[in-house]
């Protein structure tokens, strides 16, 4: 068996976007995977015939974007990637599921990012648009689009902002710029604005034909919060149903019959009102009645994250956190290391639909028929159904990656529970590398995964599975400040360094405790985001490790926040103070402050286009590793962003993951071993 390489993910196919035909017979999804050749990812429809399991390729466009099923259940609508990211347009194509080749139906001057079908055969597409530019008006051809296109060209060799914030991690500089939401009418190419002014769309939903959304209006500093909106499509004057008190994520109109209103509709949504742990609190699902406003608590009391946070760099394709079959509500809790779906009804209970361990991803339902994407034991993404009749109800559907996992089989994280001095558990997990000899050790690396309020898991992680085929056995676990037990086991505001710092230590101990195998003086740290703050963090606080890889990184909580694009909300939110109000506070919890007690060989990894943690925080702790004498590196990736390890190009990738194991094993694994103690 050969071991597992960082460039092994391009033979990874990763699923997405899992939508049923009205039929409920068919499921399309989305499967991507990576072309060194172009140094992008393939993206198609995929198709499963639910009653014979038949699973098959429908398009070959390679750069499918979205897709919608068509009202007849026989067409799909999709859109495709234009060929230059300078384009202001988006092809739109319909193919037959039957086959054959797919149809070229418009060329859309829009940067289109999703597409639904409405009522009258038209479409519903959601866009982003620069307020500062004239929108394709109803009468304006394509040719007159792409004669205004040019002459704005020159706008582009320089940017003048006046917002914050101005920039936005993965879509660049986003200054006046809003999504917004259009009605295409296919006979006339029109594309009528829904949503005009400075309102940007976040999320959306659509039934017959009323449209909701969640948006936040704004033209000088966003505000922590957003709204809902209502609008009927006859007559598209939008109505606020909100007053800018809570956050909200993504709505839908679900039915809830009265004696007076047969037809009446209600909005479920999940709400965070921020009231006691802040940005990260748990959000409640809330009934928001559409002639009035009023907000129905559906889930008091409850502590649990109504979506998934459970991590993973196997993974692509849009976020999903909820839909809707028009009568009830289904949505994903994190509970522990695990991922689930869930269903409610308007004044009904919550009730647990898919219960099997791992991680639910983008699912689909409609009535008895549930599909949905899901990481299983130690396996890839692959589609799964269930049915609740069966006594195994879960039918796995495709094997898409059964040939690599075959391949190359994974490797199995072991659990521990790591039992605090105030009798909180810590979960965490140890990963073995093959074929260690009896008596053998080997070094150990410590990965810290990012958020904060993200879960580790026993799902399958590439990263992870590439250093222990390596011979590095990999320590990883989920601190306080992770999601999946609550607000307070979460809730690490103001205490960033201490408890989560001190579990990380603890589970370091009894790992080394339970597994003699791991060598106590050949110990690395690596973790990015969250991750990378505590890196630097860990190597300003003790001298335990002798190698390190800090991955877009946060150093210096006064720079990141007034550069980030959350930085002005997350950073007063997490740390409890601003530079003006406590500046002691701010930058006794900062990285930074502690890098002259650093002697850690550390390696640092950044994006240029990173602007959740921007570059100033990697170089920042690389130039005073330097200064103070610490061997370091810093890796800059030009075109990258914030999610340069999980979305990053191919290549991009790889060289990432080849840095990272270059570095653990020239310091760890290069170095000589220590034999194990009497008592080991």
């Amino acid at each position: 068996m050969t071991a597992l390489q960082p460039e092994t993910f391009v033979r990874y196919r990763f699923l997405s976007h899992v939508r049923l035909s009205p039929d409920a017979l068919t499921a399309a999804f989305l499967v991507k995977q990576a072309d060194l050749k172009e140094n992008d990812y393939q993206s198609d429809i995929w198709l499963c015939h639910l009653p014979s399991g038949r699973v098959n390729q429908l398009t070959s466009s390679r750069k499918v974007t979205a897709f919608a099923w068509e009202p007849d259940g026989r067409h799909l609508l999709f859109l495709v990637k234009p060929d230059s990211p300078d384009k202001e347009e988006t092809q739109l194509h319909q193919i037959a599921v039957d086959g054959g080749e797919a149809t070229p139906l418009a060329t859309l001057p829009l940067r289109a990012q999703s597409v639904q079908t409405a009522a009258g055969g038209r479409l519903l597409l959601s866009a982003t648009i620069d307020l500062r530019r004239a929108s394709a008006g109803p009468g304006e051809s394509h040719q007159a689009f792409l004669d205004r296109q040019e002459r704005e060209k020159e706008e582009k060799d320089y940017h003048v902002v006046d917002e914050v914030p101005f920039w936005r991690n993965g879509r660049g500089y986003t200054n006046k710029k809003r999504t917004h939401l259009y009605l295409h009418d296919r006979e006339t190419q029109n594309n009528l604005e829904l949503t005009p002014g400075p309102v940007e769309v976040e999320s959306f939903d659509l039934r017959g034909e009323q449209l909701v959304f969640a948006g936040v209006e704004f033209e000088h500093v966003m505000p922590f919060t957003n709204d809902l909106y209502l609008l009927d499509l006859p007559n598209p004057v939008v109505r606020r149903l909100t007053d800018g008190s809570r956050s909200f994520g993504q709505p839908r109109l679900v039915s809830h019959p009265s004696a007076d209103d047969p037809g009446n509709l209600v909005l479920i949504v999940p709400a965070n009102d921020t009231l006691r742990y802040g940005l990260n609190q748990n959000e409640e699902l809330v009934a928001v009645h559409l002639t009035d406003g009023r907000l129905e608590t559906l889930t008091p009391g409850w502590d649990i994250n109504p979506s998934s946070s459970v991590g993973s760099d196997c993974r692509m394709g849009p976020a999903q956190s909820n839909t809707t079959d028009g009568e009830r509500f289904y949505f994903h809790t994190t509970e522990g290391d695990s991922c689930y779906l869930n269903t409610i009804e308007p004044g009904g209970p919550f009730r647990r639909l898919v219960d099997r361990p791992g991680a639910v991803e983008s699912f689909d339902v409609q009535g008895d028929t549930v599909v949905y994407v899901a990481f299983r034991g130690d396996r890839l993404q692959e589609l799964y159904r269930w049915d609740a009749g069966q006594e195994s109800p879960e039918i796995r559907l495709t094997h898409l990656n059964q040939e690599i996992q075959l391949a190359h089989p994974p490797l199995p994280p072991e659990r521990l529970v790591v039992r605090r001095e105030d009798g909180t558990a810590v979960d965490a997990w140890v990963i073995r590398p093959p074929s260690l000899a009896a008596g053998q050790r080997c070094p150990g690396v410590v990965e810290i995964h990012g958020g904060p309020r993200t879960a580790s898991s026993h799902t399958y992680f590439h990263e992870y599975q590439v250093l222990a085929g390596a011979g590095l056995a990999v320590i990883y676990c989920n601190p306080r400040g992770s999601d999946g037990k609550g607000d307070a086991f979460a809730d690490i505001r103001g205490k960033y360094g201490s408890i989560d710092y001190e579990d990380i230590m603890a589970v370091v101990d009894q790992a080394l405790a339970r597994f003699p195998f791991i060598d106590p003086q050949r110990l690395g740290v690596t973790g990015g985001s969250y991750g990378g703050f505590m890196t630097n963090w860990i190597i300003g606080h003790t001298g335990r490790f002798k190698a390190a890889a800090s991955q877009r990184s946060i150093s210096n909580w006064i720079s990141f926040g007034y550069t980030s694009d959350i930085g002005y909300r997350f950073m007063p939110d997490q740390i409890g103070a601003t530079p003006w109000e406590d500046v002691d506070k701010v930058w006794l919890q900062s990285p930074l402050r502690y890098a002259h007690q650093a002697t850690t060989p550390t390696l640092f990894i950044h994006s240029v286009e990173d602007y959740r943690c921007w570059l100033p925080e990697g170089i920042q702790m690389f130039e005073a590793l330097k200064l103070h004498g610490v061997e370091s590196r810093l890796v800059i990736f030009e075109g990258e962003n914030h999610e340069l390890s999980r979305s990053g190009k191919p290549k991009h990738r790889i060289r990432r993951l080849q840095e990272i194991l270059n570095w653990f094993v020239s310091h760890l694994l290069d170095a000589p071993a220590t034999p194990p103690s009497d008592s080991g």
